[in-house]
């Protein structure tokens, strides 16, 4: 079996790639940059006709935060891939896409992930589409957008269920060793937690800092918008997360400078 991954050098890519390769699969990195095995570019449908080619499975990581170039990723590589179904090669798609994105279709981002979805639902190739909660890369990333020097700002009514985006590579590797078959259940990490709930987890440092509760306005998160009703919960906790890799902001959990400006 000869396995290619989209995406390859970015977090869930390269996860996807040593996941395979610890497991002696045969698996290339397809990815602009220089250090993928295969360079391309999925914007330039022109240019992948002769690089993707040969490959019984792929596995589908690649994305940008412009919807519009999200979707034409997605619709060029199924273009490409049409070649591959028509010779008999290709025995599966697979496709990572978040939890949730039917439920905030006015988000830009989330809906594109939609749109790729039905495209590749839509396609006629054999496929595996797997939705994924929000990664702790994102939980870290707002905090520390949201810390000001010794203030933290979070809220308690942003919820989502993370999970470690090692964990997502390795139901992804599963997933291309297996047939097709079509969408499956939704994975997430093992705690629905609030961004307070993280602030708090983040506390790491002996500097006092403050939390300030606010209700943020991040709509798509609020009340666990993103949460999936069913999902398989994988991977490690926020707090082995961060001790593993040694990130996040540091927060006093206890110093609540002003609870009173929480509000529903």
């Amino acid at each position: 079996m000869n396995i290619l991954v989209t995406g390859a050098t970015g977090v869930l890519g390269r996860s996807v790639l040593n996941e395979l390769r610890s497991r002696d699969i045969q698996a290339q990195g397809f990815g602009r940059s220089d250090q993928a095995d295969l360079q391309g570019d999925l914007l330039n449908r022109d240019s992948l006709g002769g690089t993707i080619q040969g490959f019984n499975v792929v596995v589908h990581c690649a994305t940008a935060l412009a919807a519009h170039e999200d979707k034409q990723m997605t619709a060029n590589l199924i273009h490409a891939l049409q070649a591959e179904q028509d010779a008999g090669r290709l025995q599966n798609l697979v496709y990572v896409s978040i939890s949730g994105v039917d439920q905030v279709t006015a988000f830009p981002y989330y809906s594109a992930k939609l749109h790729s979805e039905r495209l590749i639902e839509g396609s006629g190739l054999p496929h595996t589409i797997l939705r994924a909660t929000q990664f702790f890369d994102l939980a870290d990333y707002l905090l520390k957008q949201l810390r000001f020097g010794s203030l933290q700002l979070a809220s308690p009514h942003l919820r989502m269920q993370p999970v470690a985006p090692q964990a997502v590579g390795v139901r992804l590797a599963d997933l291309a060793l297996l047939p097709a078959a079509g969408r499956v259940l939704d994975i997430a990490g093992p705690e629905r937690l609030s961004l307070s709930d993280m602030a708090r987890i983040a506390a790491r440092s002996s500097r006092r800092r403050y939390l300030l509760h606010l209700p943020l306005p991040i709509p798509a998160l609020r009340k666990g918008r993103l949460i999936p009703a069913r999902c398989e919960s994988v991977g490690c906790t926020y707090r082995e997360w961060l001790a593993a890799h040694g990130t996040g902001p540091a927060t006093t959990a206890g110093n609540i400078l002003c609870g009173a400006f929480e509000r529903a």
